[in-house]
């Protein structure tokens, strides 16, 4: 039996080792965490279900992965400059809500589950170098850090399940905010883009608009924080170490969506190995265009902003099927091939730590 070793126990080297163990490998499973999803502070995220034409539990279920975790799906949503509010649809879900953490209903928890069931040992509080093992997945790498930070609130709440995006940069500079209730359970969230010294200013800017639009309620709160891992420099393969999800950089630039490209990405290092093909190949046809796209994207979503947001929002607003409108914005069309030499320019002047090889 042939054994692999993987860093990280993350979905997306759980991913990869749920797929190898299913073919018969022996694996290994390095964290020096004490458990799966501990970085997360019992947030919500986004699924997102727009990036392909595949809805993505089609996509999962393709890769070996079970719903086995909490996994909402949500075809409506509002979205805000902070002044107007418009109620945009979806005839497909634009998103499924999943929760992060060590909980036994996040995805996380989840695929360690699957993991464990198909055999994977999973080795906590241990640490292994990366020249020694079949893939790299430890989760942002320093040299790829924007500088976006997160801040937020988890918190009990009697709001019905609701989620509302919010773009404003006195609120979310470059980024955005959002609310998210399901079943009871709340998150408060603001990102915040270049800029990181307003993270606490513009959170509390969106508590209080939050509070007052929509009258939320909050108990038993604790706050969440996190970072944003981004990078063009997809050095997927580094001798025989495979390198996914935001450790090879897999996190789109425009909102910060990374989960499907993580587990996507574990994947493809798997069948990399099962079949013998070449991962770095894979993965660049997988998920270059899709960065790039995501490259043009935040250009043209800051060069909207330098005067006011509202434009684009009634923009999006005005979309029958808002699902297939962001579908467009990821499909890497004529349009953004012109524009991404622009728009790599001028993005990497803000944000330097992103570069490029291919």
């Amino acid at each position: 039996m042939s054994s692999v070793k993987i860093l990280g126990a993350g979905i997306s080297g759980l991913s990869a080792a749920i797929n190898l163990a299913k073919k018969g490998y022996s694996v290994d499973v390095y964290d020096r965490a004490r458990d799966s999803g501990q970085r997360f502070s019992g947030d919500f995220q986004g699924l997102e279900n727009w990036s392909s034409d595949t809805d993505v539990i089609e996509e999962l279920k393709r890769s070996n992965i079970r719903i086995n975790f909490d996994c909402d799906p949500f075809s409506s949503m509002g979205v805000s400059d902070g002044t107007d509010y418009f109620d945009l649809e979806s005839e497909k879900p634009i998103f499924y809500l999943v929760k992060r953490g060590t909980a036994r209903e996040s995805i996380d928890q989840g695929m360690k589950r699957q993991a464990l069931e198909a055999g994977v040992r999973i080795h906590f509080d241990a640490r292994e170098s990366e020249r020694k093992v079949d893939i790299v997945a430890t989760g942002p790498n320093p040299k790829n850090i924007l500088r976006s930070v997160d801040k937020g609130i988890i918190f009990s709440t009697r709001m019905k399940d609701t989620v509302v995006a919010l773009v404003n940069d006195k609120m979310a500079y470059k980024g955005y905010s959002y609310l998210m209730v399901k079943s009871g359970y709340g998150c408060i969230c603001t990102v915040v883009m270049d800029k990181t010294n307003l993270i606490g200013s513009c959170f509390d800017n969106t508590l209080q608009f939050f509070r007052s639009r929509f009258g939320v309620s909050i108990s038993n709160a604790h706050t969440a924080t996190g970072i944003i891992g981004f990078s063009l420099n997809h050095a997927f393969q580094e001798g025989n170490a495979r390198y996914v999800g935001e450790a090879a950089g897999l996190q789109e630039i425009l909102w910060g969506f990374g989960m499907r490209s993580a587990i996507g990405s574990g994947y493809l290092a798997a069948r990399s190995i099962i079949e013998n093909k070449d991962y770095q190949k894979l993965a660049a046809e997988k998920f270059a265009n899709y960065m790039r796209a995501s490259v043009v994207n935040r250009y043209i979503w800051e060069k909207a902003g330098e005067d006011d947001y509202s434009p684009a929002i009634k923009k999006l607003a005005k979309a029958k099927d808002i699902r297939r409108l962001m579908r467009q914005q990821y499909r890497f069309t004529a349009m953004h091939r012109m524009m991404f030499p622009v728009a790599y320019s001028k993005v990497r002047a803000t944000y330097p730590t992103i570069s490029r090889s291919f």
